[in-house]
């Protein structure tokens, strides 16, 4: 995940607005990276953990009204770095990083498949392994690591494009994407625009962060706790709906309302980037800026598909109360961030040491 994302130090995209060339880095941007990572930790624990993703077979009795509005505050995370790579830009295609973000995800696949051949030694066949080789060397399910591959190498394309047409003509072409993508893709599913899971839909928000980026002096201006409104109400909203439809009985209906091109989930997303993005930076957030390199780590070892039963077994005991169930889901992610990044910040400190001995 580059290009806004989450990246090594010397990244230019990701860490800083053009460090190269002399502007700062926006240490408010970094922590809402830090927060939308936190965000797609809670979403993964809900979905995976707590089991939200049963919705696509059907409805689910017994899950709380607040499990709903948590899942409907936190689903923004991704479209957040979708954002933020649109804001940034990714101005070229740079071989050596998309190389280095490969191979972390290919280090780590083979980490959770060794894992598991450990945990589960009857499952390790000839097939195990051919699969196993295959998934760490072409990861299917990091959907979003492959459409940001695609995207690292497409986006340098758009953002020539875009640099060459007026504001009006990029509003536009929102408008359009919106359309295509909210109304007709999620809203009416008359073409195969899907729920969000797509390289379309990283394209889609990319841009709208890139018009971010265009109007930012704009935006400004205008009270910044708007956006912190509308994204509360949005994301209710999109709770909200998402348990009246399963309340009824539509399971397949409630878990499309947490679809990422959802008006309201885009909506959602964008006003709580806003807010952010036009935030006065305080030095506190410097603490922000320092872990952001590892954040990568965070989504590449906890959404592995040998990752989830591990690092959300505890969930699976939560029988307190619903408030104190929202607040262990929390600690839960914070939890297993601090600690990817703790193994992240060692694995890769022990690389460079023995790459510099070699050398």
């Amino acid at each position: 995940m580059r290009g806004g994302l989450l990246t090594n130090e010397n990244d230019q995209v990701v860490h800083t607005i053009h460090s190269s060339r002399g502007v700062p880095r926006n240490k408010a941007l970094d922590l809402f990276r830090t927060l939308s990572m936190l965000f797609v930790v809670v979403q993964h624990s809900i979905v995976h953990g707590l089991n939200l993703s049963q919705l696509k077979s059907g409805s689910i009795e017994g899950t709380s009204f607040s499990l709903f509005i948590l899942n409907g505050l936190v689903v923004i995370g991704v479209n957040g770095f979708f954002l933020l790579s649109g804001f940034f830009g990714i101005k070229e295609i740079k071989s050596r990083k998309i190389l280095k973000l490969w191979g972390e995800c290919i280090l780590y696949s083979v980490i959770w498949c060794v894992i598991n051949a450990i945990i589960h030694p009857e499952e390790v066949t000839i097939s195990y392994l051919v699969k196993s080789a295959y998934n760490s060397f072409f990861p299917q399910g990091y959907w979003f690591f492959l459409a940001y591959m695609c995207m690292l190498l497409l986006c340098p394309y758009i953002e020539r494009g875009i640099s060459q047409y007026e504001l009006r003509s990029i509003e536009i072409l929102g408008v359009i994407l919106f359309a295509i993508n909210s109304l007709l893709g999620f809203g009416f599913k008359l073409i195969g625009i899907g729920n969000g899971y797509t390289l379309f839909h990283g394209l889609y928000m990319y841009i709208l962060g890139s018009l971010c980026r265009r109007e930012i002096s704009k935006l400004k201006r205008l009270n910044r706790y708007i956006w912190i409104f509308l994204y509360l109400i949005f994301t209710f909203l999109t709770g909200f709906l998402s348990f009246q439809l399963n309340q009824r009985g539509d399971g397949s209906g409630s878990w499309n309302v947490f679809a990422y091109n959802n008006p309201l989930v885009v909506t959602s997303s964008i006003s709580l980037f806003i807010f952010f993005a036009t935030m006065q930076q305080r030095k506190a957030m410097q603490k922000f800026s320092q872990i952001s390199p590892y954040l990568f780590s965070v989504y590449i070892i906890t959404d592995h598909p040998y990752a989830r039963p591990i690092a959300f077994y505890a969930l699976k005991a939560l029988t307190s109360s619903e408030a104190l169930k929202i607040v262990l889901i929390i600690i839960n992610a914070l939890i297993i961030m601090a600690l990817a990044i703790l193994i992240d910040f060692l694995l890769k400190r022990v690389l460079r040491q023995l790459i510099s001995r070699r050398t």
